[in-house]
């Protein structure tokens, strides 16, 4: 199983199937979960949990370039941007919004990485 963690022994593992990479994530849900874990995956009063199943092959990419820590902000940007302004023109989207959650989720995990190359 894959960690998100830097310098894992598996953070070089990257998705190509998209169930296992939704699976991956139910196993982080649950590893937050158990482990009492900041809460990104998980429903709080702000937000809903996410739902692995909606997520995307898109989804799985900005995962995978997490997980090699090849971090380019205008390819972030531009796939957040995107995930962002179809929320925008279709609100009652849960779908999409559940995406836009889980890039807040990589966003956060992006942040942690950084700081600690800096």
């Amino acid at each position: 199983m894959a960690e998100i963690e830097s310098g894992h022994p598996e953070a070089s593992k990257q998705f190509t199937d998209l169930p296992e990479f939704q699976a991956e994530i139910e196993r982080l849900k649950i590893e937050e979960k158990e482990a009492g874990k900041t809460v990104h995956l998980l429903e709080t009063k702000d937000r809903p949990e996410i739902i692995p199943a909606n997520l995307t092959e898109e989804d799985m990419q900005a995962f995978n370039d997490l997980l090699a820590e090849r971090y380019d902000p205008e390819k972030f940007n531009e796939y957040r941007h995107n995930i962002a302004l179809h929320f925008q023109q279709d609100r009652s989207d849960l779908k999409t919004k559940n995406r836009l959650d889980f890039v807040a989720f990589l966003a956060n995990k992006w942040m942690s990485i950084l700081n600690k190359k800096s």
